[in-house]
Order: C-alpha cells, then sequence, then structure tokens
C-alpha cells in the first residue's frame, strides 16, 4: 500500500518560482518528505511534476501496489479520474482532435500508473497538509523589497 501526498506552493497560472512538496508512504511506514524549489512553472506544471516525482520515488522505493494520491489539485483529480484513460486512448488527442495540454507529461504519469490500482483524494484532510504547506511557501514572497524581484536581489537578501 502507497500513499501519496502531492502539494504545490505554485498557485499561479502563469511560469513563476516556487517549490513542490511530495510526502510518500509505503505499507503504513514512516513518511518520506521531500521539498524540490526553484521550478519555473505554473500551477499545473508544478502539480503534474510533484505527481511524476512522487510515483517514481514510490518505484524506486518498491512501493508499486494499490496507491492513494491525495491532492488538492482539481487539475490533477480531473485527469487522473475522468480524462487520462481516454486521452491515452485517443493517442494524446482531446475530443477535439487536438493534441492534449502537457500530453507527453501526462502519457509519462501514465506509464508510472500501470500496473498499479489507484485511488485519488481531492482536498482530504490528512497527517501532512500543514507540513507541505509551510515548507512550500515561497521564502522570497517576505523577502521583497520595494518591488524589486529580480534573482540577483533575492540572492543577495537571502
Amino acid at each position: 500500500m502507497v500513499k501519496l501526498y502531492i502539494y504545490s506552493g505554485i498557485r499561479s497560472p502563469r511560469q513563476t518560482y516556487g517549490k513542490i512538496g511530495i510526502v510518500y508512504e509505503i505499507n503504513d511506514g514512516e513518511g518520506k518528505p521531500v521539498i524540490l524549489q526553484r521550478f519555473d512553472l505554473n500551477r499545473n506544471q508544478a502539480e503534474m511534476l510533484a505527481l511524476y516525482i512522487g510515483l517514481q520515488m514510490t518505484d524506486q522505493a518498491g512501493g508499486t501496489g494499490k496507491t492513494e494520491i491525495f491532492t488538492d489539485s482539481d487539475y490533477v483529480f480531473g485527469t487522473l479520474t475522468r480524462f487520462l484513460p481516454k486521452w491515452e486512448q485517443e493517442g494524446w488527442k482531446n475530443s477535439k482532435g487536438e493534441p492534449v495540454k502537457n500530453g507527453q507529461a501526462w502519457a509519462r504519469i501514465s506509464q508510472l500508473l500501470k500496473g498499479r490500482d489507484y485511488e485519488v483524494r481531492l482536498k482530504e484532510k490528512h497527517a501532512y497538509e500543514t507540513w507541505l504547506i509551510d515548507n512550500t511557501k515561497r521564502e522570497e514572497d517576505k523577502k521583497w523589497v520595494y518591488g524589486k524581484n529580480s534573482e540577483s536581489s533575492i540572492q543577495q537578501q537571502k
């Protein structure tokens, strides 16, 4: 049994820097937390990346059985529960016959899900929720000085 908790501190639909958080448990073991930062992604891309990396990590740790995925992402939830099998069957084309947005990334995620019996839980309270939120906050948000937001000014303030 695998439990995978994913969260993105990137909340913008535009590309921005931020952090993603991942915690996984295998067979009700102790949670393994990971925070990755400084990605130039939008919210959906960051949430997909958290899912992809989390699935890779659980694979490497030997957890490939029944999987519960906890997310606050409507995008991840909707894709995994409604669209993924249909897109794969249609050759990664949407209902209009156009390529699926982020289709290559979803194809890689689909490969990692093969052979897993998985459930997706949307916005369910869990033991890691506060930790994920707190640890994916942008530290830079606290350090902006009069609107200066260049990389060099952030580095100097750390």
